[in-house]
């Protein structure tokens, strides 16, 4: 079959060309393929970064939970230090430590009266010896030298 190129040479020049101006074109249409392979590439970041969130996430909490264990071994080390504190200051422990060091209680005390000086509590005006449970107390403090 042979065509018949006067036929072929009335359609093309029926048909009109024209130069569109840059302006006037259409936007190309989005090609299917490059929108899915957007959104994987968006998946697969979204899932790398909530990875990398939940490494994050597991090293703080590893660290909160070493930070506790210490805080409680400093509170216990705190409260048997207070207790050794609060054994080694009785006054039963500062009369015998007194003792071993050949520290004697004296017959009688006697204490001066400043004027002008704070009283001390549990010492009669006269200046005499302390009385009432607060001599004790000062007994064993003036034998370990603490007054």
């Amino acid at each position: 079959m042979v065509a018949d190129p006067t036929a072929e040479s009335v359609a093309s020049e029926a048909r009109q060309l024209r130069l569109v101006e840059p302006r006037h074109r259409a936007k190309a249409p989005v090609r299917p393929r490059l929108v899915l392979g957007g959104l994987s590439l968006l998946a697969v970041v979204a899932v790398f970064a909530l990875v990398i969130l939940h490494v994050v996430s597991a090293e703080k909490q590893l660290t909160l939970d070493r930070l506790s264990v210490s805080e409680q071994q400093a509170a216990n080390t705190y409260e048997d230090l207070r207790l050794q504190v609060d054994q080694l200051d009785t006054p039963g422990r500062i009369l015998s430590a007194a003792s071993k060091l050949g520290m004697v209680q004296p017959g009688s005390v006697t204490y001066l009266r400043v004027p002008g000086a704070p009283s001390v509590p549990g010492v009669s005006s006269s200046g005499g010896v302390p009385s009432g449970p607060a001599s004790s107390t000062r007994m064993g403090a003036v034998l370990a030298g603490n007054s």
